[in-house]
C-alpha cells in the first residue's frame, strides 16, 4: 500500500516502457531465468542484455508487490497489463499480471479482452511455463465465483482452435487412440460446442 501511495508504479512503468523487448525464447523455457541461453551472455558475467533483463525482472517484481497489496495498487496496474504482456517471457512479468487480477473482480471484469486472448495463446504456446497459465486462471474466477465474461472469452478462443490444437491440450500421458483419450476428446468437444451455442 505504501508503494502505491508513493506512486512508485509510475516511474517503474516508464522504465519498463523504455526497456527493450526480451529476445524470443524457445517453447520449452521454464519460469526460471535462463541467463546462459544461447546467444546471450551470462547474467553473472554481465553484458548489456543481461543487465537489461535483470532490470526488467526487478521492475516487474516490484510491480507484482504493489499489485499484491490489493486495492488501489491493483487498480493502478490494470492499464499496465498490455505493457507487462510485452515482457511476459519473464516470470516476474507474469507474476505482476497475476497479482493485478488475483482476487479483484473489478479488474477481471475490466480486463482488455485482447490481453486475455494474448495470455491464453501464450499459455497454449508455452505449456512448460505455468506462470502464464496462473495469470490466465487469475482472470477466470474470484474467490471461487466465476467471472463469466472472461470465461466466455477463453471458451471462444478454445472453440476457434483447430481440432489438432485442441488435441494437444489433452494430457500427454494419454495415448491417442486409447478409449480414455477418445472419451476426453469427445467431452472437450461437447463443452466447446455447448459454450459456443
Amino acid at each position: 500500500q505504501m508503494l502505491h501511495a508513493l506512486r512508485a508504479h509510475e516511474p517503474l512503468l516508464t522504465l519498463l516502457e523504455r526497456a527493450p523487448l526480451p529476445a524470443p525464447s524457445s517453447e520449452a523455457e521454464s519460469d526460471e531465468a535462463r541467463p546462459e541461453a544461447p546467444g546471450r551472455p551470462s547474467a553473472e558475467g554481465g553484458g548489456e542484455a543481461a543487465a537489461e533483463e535483470r532490470v526488467v525482472r526487478a521492475v516487474c517484481a516490484i510491480l507484482a508487490e504493489i499489485a499484491a497489496g490489493g486495492g488501489e495498487g491493483q487498480k493502478a496496474l490494470l492499464p499496465a497489463v498490455p505493457l507487462l504482456l510485452r515482457h511476459a517471457r519473464v516470470a516476474e512479468a507474469c507474476a505482476a499480471i497475476t497479482a493485478t487480477f488475483a482476487g479483484c473482480r473489478a479488474n477481471c471484469e475490466a480486463a482488455p479482452p485482447s490481453a486475455v486472448r494474448t495470455l491464453l495463446h501464450l499459455a497454449l504456446a508455452r505449456p512448460a511455463r505455468p506462470a502464464v497459465l496462473r495469470a490466465v486462471r487469475a482472470t477466470l474466477s474470484v474467490d471461487g465465483a466465476p467471472v463469466r465474461h472472461m470465461q466466455e472469452i477463453v471458451v471462444s478462443e478454445l472453440h476457434a482452435l483447430s481440432p489438432e490444437a485442441r488435441a494437444r491440450l489433452l494430457p500427454v500421458w494419454r495415448e491417442p487412440g486409447g478409449a480414455a483419450y477418445a472419451r476426453r476428446q469427445q467431452l472437450m468437444q461437447r463443452q466447446v460446442d455447448v459454450a459456443g451455442a
